[in-house]
Protein backbone atom coordinates (compact mmCIF):
# COMPACT_ATOMS: atom_id res chain seq x y z
CA UNK A 1 0.00 0.00 0.00
CA UNK A 2 1.88 3.34 -0.88
CA UNK A 3 0.66 7.26 0.62
CA UNK A 4 0.50 10.41 -0.94
CA UNK A 5 1.61 12.70 1.59
CA UNK A 6 1.17 16.18 0.62
CA UNK A 7 0.86 19.31 2.83
CA UNK A 8 3.28 17.92 5.40
CA UNK A 9 3.73 20.75 7.99
CA UNK A 10 6.37 20.86 10.95
CA UNK A 11 6.03 21.61 14.24
CA UNK A 12 7.85 20.45 17.48
CA UNK A 13 7.46 17.70 19.22
CA UNK A 14 6.30 18.31 23.00
CA UNK A 15 6.42 15.16 24.42
CA UNK A 16 7.99 11.25 22.25
CA UNK A 17 5.92 11.28 18.81
CA UNK A 18 5.75 7.74 17.58
CA UNK A 19 4.94 7.28 13.96
CA UNK A 20 1.33 7.43 12.40
CA UNK A 21 -0.09 8.76 15.81
CA UNK A 22 -2.83 11.48 15.69
CA UNK A 23 -1.28 14.92 17.43
CA UNK A 24 -2.79 18.22 18.69
CA UNK A 25 -1.46 21.72 19.02
CA UNK A 26 0.11 22.46 23.26
CA UNK A 27 -2.42 24.52 24.25
CA UNK A 28 -0.13 25.78 26.72
CA UNK A 29 2.47 26.91 23.81
CA UNK A 30 -0.15 27.76 21.24
CA UNK A 31 2.22 30.12 19.43
CA UNK A 32 5.30 27.55 19.77
CA UNK A 33 3.85 25.12 17.09
CA UNK A 34 4.13 22.12 19.60
CA UNK A 35 2.33 19.40 19.46
CA UNK A 36 0.94 16.20 21.98
CA UNK A 37 -0.40 13.17 21.28
CA UNK A 38 -4.35 13.47 20.89
CA UNK A 39 -6.52 12.15 23.41
CA UNK A 40 -9.66 9.93 22.36
CA UNK A 41 -11.96 13.65 23.32
CA UNK A 42 -9.23 15.55 21.61
CA UNK A 43 -9.62 17.63 18.53
CA UNK A 44 -6.25 16.29 16.21
CA UNK A 45 -4.66 18.64 13.58
CA UNK A 46 -3.30 15.64 11.95
CA UNK A 47 -1.28 12.82 11.79
CA UNK A 48 2.54 12.64 12.35
CA UNK A 49 3.93 11.33 9.23
CA UNK A 50 7.91 10.80 9.61
CA UNK A 51 10.40 8.08 8.17
CA UNK A 52 12.02 6.89 11.62
CA UNK A 53 10.12 5.43 14.49
CA UNK A 54 9.49 8.17 16.86
CA UNK A 55 10.28 11.52 17.55
CA UNK A 56 12.32 12.72 20.83
CA UNK A 57 10.99 16.25 22.66
CA UNK A 58 12.22 19.39 20.94
CA UNK A 59 12.76 17.82 17.67
CA UNK A 60 10.64 18.78 14.59
CA UNK A 61 7.65 16.38 13.70
CA UNK A 62 6.07 15.91 10.31
CA UNK A 63 1.97 15.92 10.63
CA UNK A 64 0.20 15.59 7.63
CA UNK A 65 -2.62 17.78 8.36
CA UNK A 66 -6.39 16.58 8.58
CA UNK A 67 -7.34 19.96 5.95
CA UNK A 68 -4.37 18.42 3.14
CA UNK A 69 -5.07 16.37 0.48
CA UNK A 70 -3.58 12.35 0.53
CA UNK A 71 -3.10 9.94 2.68
CA UNK A 72 -1.28 8.46 5.80
CA UNK A 73 -0.57 5.37 7.46
CA UNK A 74 -2.11 5.50 10.90
CA UNK A 75 -1.60 3.32 14.00
CA UNK A 76 -4.75 1.37 15.45
CA UNK A 77 -4.58 0.35 19.07
CA UNK A 78 -6.04 -2.92 18.15
CA UNK A 79 -7.15 -5.56 15.41
CA UNK A 80 -9.59 -3.72 12.80
CA UNK A 81 -12.02 -5.79 10.91
CA UNK A 82 -12.91 -5.80 7.24
CA UNK A 83 -15.85 -3.37 7.13
CA UNK A 84 -15.62 -2.24 10.74
CA UNK A 85 -16.01 1.27 11.60
CA UNK A 86 -12.91 2.55 13.85
CA UNK A 87 -12.57 5.23 16.28
CA UNK A 88 -9.67 7.47 17.71
CA UNK A 89 -8.66 6.14 20.83
CA UNK A 90 -6.33 7.86 23.91
CA UNK A 91 -2.74 7.95 23.13
CA UNK A 92 -2.41 9.42 19.53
Amino acid sequence: MSTLRTGLTSFVAGEIIPNGRRVKLDSATPTANTVLLAGATDDDIGVSTMDVSSVAVGYPVPVMLRAQPGSAFICACDAIAVNAVAYKAAGG
